[in-house]
């Protein structure tokens, strides 16, 4: 009985990772992309990456942002970059941490809708993913290599 109890909330902690469930109090958003870096594709949103392709190696990465309501901001802080002044969006709607809009200073608009990730116009060597396809192309990746 106690061997199940504790298998089942380990479960379901790990179906809220996954899922990124978060909780109320929550002020992060993390938007997984895929791509390959320098790949263009004439202003359309980029194809999903060709992991067979030699010249693609399945290039993955995350943005993550601190986004307040209190003060209608987002902070965006990509992987491995340190913060710069134009990673905050003054511009923003926010109604919490999983719908939000923003006009950056490059004129980009970027908006979460339901958890879903767009930038417009699309940053054309990325595709934004869901968490769990995310990791899904990942081990894919990883596996064809």
């Amino acid at each position: 009985m106690r061997k199940s109890v504790i298998s089942s909330l380990l479960a379901l902690a790990a179906l809220g990772w996954l899922f990124d469930w978060g909780t109320p109090l929550s002020d992060r958003y993390t938007a997984y992309y895929a791509g390959c870096p320098g790949e263009v594709h004439q202003g359309l949103p980029p194809p999903p990456p060709s992991f067979a392709e030699p010249a693609c190696e399945g290039h993955f990465g995350h943005d993550d942002f601190r986004v307040s309501l209190a003060g209608q901001f987002v902070v965006r802080r990509p992987a491995g970059s340190p913060l710069s002044p134009s990673d905050r969006f003054q511009s923003c709607v926010v109604w919490d941490r999983k719908n939000w809009s923003c006009l950056a200073d490059d004129g980009r608009m970027y908006r979460v809708v339901d958890g879903d990730f767009t930038a417009d116009p699309a940053i054309p060597e990325r595709a934004y993913l869901s968490k769990p396809s995310w990791w899904l192309a990942r081990a894919i990746s990883l596996i064809v290599r």
